[in-house]
């Protein structure tokens, strides 16, 4: 059998395990670089590149970017009340106070929900609105007759037209300190930061009262990206 002195066995193991840590680090250093060359191949293949911001289709295919016409359209709030039912009835009865109660009209649609369950709708209608100095009486007419152990409770969603505006989705506007601004795409395929003033933001849209025309091309999902890469570029 093959024998040794025991300091030299000891030089041979230091000499080994040196080795081996010098392997390991230099594999590490390996896979880190390749890791960041990958990251960079990514980064590289999904920034929007260019002053202006530029985008290529697969780029915006991958980035789920979306754009969405500025246009005349109505905008609609709600007004949410907690609401009774009337004893074996079909109407719920909600007092409203402060803004609200004068935004309701007789017609209105209205979606009324029990409290223990939001996945049940029932459609509802406006049937009777009674204003008084300090408050609004509020009558809504279900669509269809409850059954007898329905809720006594809802909340009623008061579907509120506030009119026709030039709009935009509300995902599409971003805040920006003390001002809004959008997204919009021009006709070379690039994406320009838009100051704009805004009106009432409904439950989908918001209103434009400045900055935007109607055809304007407003990104929607995805702004964001946008918006990122614009700001890591120096954009105001």
């Amino acid at each position: 059998m093959w024998a040794c002195i025991p300091g030299e066995r000891m030089s041979w193991t230091a000499r080994t395990t040196t080795a081996i840590e010098r392997l390991l680090t230099a594999l590490l250093a390996s896979a880190v670089v390749a890791g960041a060359a990958i990251a960079a191949g990514v980064r590289d293949h999904t920034r929007l590149s260019g002053a202006s911001a530029a985008v290529s289709d697969t780029q915006a295919s991958e980035l789920s970017l979306a754009t969405i016409e500025a246009s005349v359209r109505s905008v609609q709030t709600m007004v949410r009340l907690r609401a009774l039912r009337d004893v074996n009835g079909a109407r719920l009865r909600a007092v409203a106070t402060g803004e609200d109660a004068a935004l309701l009209q007789v017609g209105q649609r209205v979606r009324a929900f029990s409290l223990t369950s939001r996945s049940s709708m029932i459609q509802a209608r406006v049937e009777r609105v009674d204003r008084k100095p300090a408050h609004t009486d509020l009558t809504v007419i279900l669509a269809a007759q409850p059954s007898d152990d329905a809720p006594a409770v809802y909340l009623v969603e008061v579907v509120v037209d506030r009119g026709q505006f030039l709009s935009v989705p509300n995902d599409a506007v971003i805040e920006e300190g003390t001002h809004r601004a959008v997204y919009i795409q021009n006709s070379d395929g690039e994406f320009e930061s838009r100051q704009v003033e805004v009106g009432i933001q409904g439950e989908l849209f918001t209103a434009v009262t400045s900055g935007l025309k109607p055809g304007d091309k407003v990104v929607t999902t995805g702004s964001f990206f946008i918006d990122a890469d614009h700001k890591m570029k120096g954009g105001n």
